[in-house]
């Protein structure tokens, strides 16, 4: 099953600027897709994180919270609950 690679996000205001997310929480899907520079930010959510063999814990948020910034562009991070 592939991935869900984008989802559109708005900024507040309501502009119709287009920023691209990652939804996903595994890294082998964020070494192929972030270095490209095109994603303004990841999400995930507990189902993600289970999928890509991640424990579902703050812990794990805090890892993939300090590991999405290294990557260039990105600017946001969501994680659901």
């Amino acid at each position: 099953r592939e991935p869900r690679v984008a989802r559109l996000a708005y900024p507040l205001g309501g502009a119709s600027r287009l920023r691209l997310m990652l939804d996903t929480a595994d890294l082998t899907e964020w070494e192929k897709f972030l270095p490209l520079g095109f994603f303004h930010g990841i999400t995930s959510n507990p189902v993600l994180m289970q999928r890509a063999g991640w424990p579902v814990s703050m812990d794990t948020v805090r890892k993939l919270y300090a590991k999405a910034f290294t990557y260039p562009g990105i600017q946001e991070i969501l994680f659901q609950s």
